[in-house]
């Protein structure tokens, strides 16, 4: 075996080095190949397929991944793939435009910033035995802070005072002062109080988005996004924990991919807007709590095991500059606080931007992703607990799911026909989450799926017999094909082994509500709103979340779709000082409950597993309990 080995990617004729033993994985990534490896390089989901010429024997894991016919034509998967000689590959990616949600709401509150400015003239003319750093704050009727002093009377001593003979005593008069907090924090020559903005970042698993606000009037002047770059290192938290306490090296590039990332969306916004970035002077940031951890070059090793500990839980302030943040030299960054080590900021943030806690009424926000967050109000105290979905209502794990981009099925809808709708209207390639969920609950309805999550083929003899053929066998179990195979691109199936993990995405999120209430001693009739956040709630039907059991039959006129909750926390932390100071009083104050040290946990979830009875005559569902 050959120690180096030669990489050629096709069909661009790329060449790159790697050394024999190393996995294709670590290779492409090195090349900066922008390839996606769902689990991290666990080998379970077999999305990383390559095309390799002259491919030697599939590995065990790989039969179970990939089809006869793609093995025959010498695809495999990255992840498992050791180099021994040189070789010729082909990644199989389509680098597809994804769907970033960015709209969110905010109620009203006083716009009351931490910065402010202050435009002032210094004095043409000095009094004896009064520094000139006494002349200015009493002018300006601000102390100026310690941690900026140094600079500030740096830039003052070279103001161009001459002395009484001099007819230039200063060059110039006319200033801006920087107030953070009542404190002056920097000067800028020449009347810039107009220009004064901040950037509110949501940080999800998933994607980044970027908001550039204005600190005097609250508008948002640009918003700009991109799926998140540590997803080449796994796409849900646990993967990027295990790849951030390898090594030192690893966990730093977690860290300048994301803070590149935030650092190229402001650029963008800026831009978009014509406004100078020297005039940005604070970023507040909403995260789930490992996103926080790998932002800050935290390791979070101790959030992967038990008691799931995080190492920073409230809040923090840092340099714009000591984080590689380009924004205005007196810019600092602030961290909203987190509730546990899977309850974050985001979460932190949805609850004041629903305002659920201000409210009367009962409510519950449920924010659904790889881990669902659920915060639920009984009109006194806050309980929040995180409820371990997994990554299939995303897509992942699914064996033709995708995330939401070009091409992805988004709803479906079976009448006599199996009606689909893909994001941005064109041929579909796989399923996202919405659509998994709208299928699963058409599929429910229907009779195809059973209360036990099987699909019954002899629900075919009560089906259009164009519906009814789509109930099939697929690696020798029962599917449901949603779409027919086209030219050079294959059919999108939805298998029993898809169903199940939906199952169980559904059913640790039900399990989490159902504790949550039984804690409380509520029903979910109690509840007078259910908000539900994020990219994934925004595509979903409430029918269909009530459809597959993730929502209670009783919320169907109860549930609202409230968007980037978590950016809308962040630009609230942006424009008022007082909402920033409740966020950390209340975090201190949400009781979390751990679901895992529950006594009866596996008995409420095994029980929440169960899909609602379907009725496809009448076209309801009843809840099976």
């Amino acid at each position: 075996m050959n120690n180096k080995i030669e990489i050629t990617l096709i069909p661009e004729n790329r060449k790159i080095n790697a050394k024999a033993g190393e996995t294709l994985m670590n290779v492409l990534r090195r090349a900066g190949i922008p390839m996606e490896f769902p689990c991290g390089g666990c080998g379970t989901c077999g999305k990383c397929r390559v095309r390799v010429k002259k491919a030697g024997p599939p590995k065990p894991e790989e039969l179970k991944l990939l089809s006869k016919g793609e093995l025959e034509k010498g695809i495999r998967i990255a992840c498992l793939y050791l180099l021994e000689n040189d070789v010729e590959i082909e990644p199989l990616f389509e680098n597809k435009k994804s769907v970033v949600l960015e709209k969110s709401n905010i109620g009203e509150f006083t716009i009351d910033p931490y910065i402010i400015k202050v435009p002032f003239d210094l004095p043409r003319k000095l009094e004896a035995g009064i520094s000139l750093e006494e002349h200015m704050t009493e002018i300006v009727g601000y102390p100026i802070d310690q941690e900026y002093r140094l600079k500030i009377l740096k830039f003052l001593s070279n103001r161009g005072y001459r002395g009484e003979s001099s007819e230039n005593k200063i060059k110039i008069s006319n200033y801006t002062a920087i107030i953070r907090d009542g404190k002056i924090v920097g000067i800028e020559e020449e009347n810039t109080s107009e220009l004064l903005y901040g950037i509110a970042v949501d940080i999800g698993t998933t994607t980044v988005v970027v908001s550039l606000v204005n600190l005097k009037n609250g508008r948002e002047e640009a918003v700009k996004s991109e799926l998140n770059p540590q997803k080449s290192y796994g796409l849900d938290v646990l993967s990027r924990i295990s790849f951030a306490r390898e090594t030192k090296e690893q966990l730093d590039l977690l860290q300048k991919s994301i803070i590149g990332c935030i650092n190229n969306l402001i650029q963008e916004a800026a831009e978009s807007s014509g406004i100078n970035k020297k005039y940005i002077y604070e970023i507040s940031v909403a995260a789930n709590t490992t996103m926080m951890h790998l932002f800050l070059g935290l390791n979070p090793e101790s959030i992967g095991y038990a008691p799931y500990s995080p190492v920073l839980k409230g809040d923090i302030e840092i340099n714009a500059d000591d984080l590689g943040l380009m924004i205005s030299p007196f810019g600092k960054v602030y961290c909203l606080p987190s509730i546990s080590g899977y309850v974050g900021a985001d979460i932190t943030a949805g609850v004041f931007a629903t305002g659920m806690h201000k409210k009367s009424e009962k409510s519950l926000l449920m924010d659904i992703g790889t881990n669902g967050e659920l915060v639920l109000f009984d009109g006194k105290e806050l309980t929040a607990c995180s409820s371990p979905a997994g990554p299939a209502l995303e897509g992942v794990n699914i064996g033709c799911g995708m995330r939401a981009a070009e091409g992805a099925i988004e709803q479906v809808r079976i009448t006599d026909e199996v009606n689909i709708k893909t994001i941005g209207n064109i041929e579909p390639f796989g399923l996202c989450g919405s659509g998994i969920i709208d299928l699963v609950s058409e599929l429910i309805k229907a009779g195809i799926i059973d209360v036990s999550g099987k699909i019954n083929p002899a629900a075919a003899d009560l089906l259009p017999e164009s519906v009814a053929v789509r109930i099939v066998e697929y690696d020798g179990k029962p599917a449901f094909m949603v779409t027919q195979p086209r030219e050079e691109i294959p059919a999108i199936y939805l298998t029993s082994r898809d169903i199940r993990q939906v199952q169980l995405a559904k059913g640790a999120l039900w399990a989490g509500i159902t504790a949550l209430l039984e804690q409380k001693g509520l029903k979910p009739g109690d509840l007078g709103k259910v908000y539900v956040a994020g990219a994934f709630g925004a595509h979903l039907r409430p029918e269909s979340l009530i459809g597959i059991g993730m929502a209670a039959m009783e919320w169907k006129d109860k549930i609202s779709f409230v968007g980037n909750t978590s950016k809308a926390g962040a630009a609230m932390c942006l424009l008022s000082k007082k909402i920033r100071e409740e966020m950390k009083e209340l975090t201190d104050k949400v009781k979390y409950v751990e679901l895992s040290m529950l006594p009866d946990f596996d008995r409420v979830f095994t029980r929440s597993l169960k899909f609602p009875k379907g009725d496809m005559c009448h076209g309801r569902q009843t809840e099976d309990n």
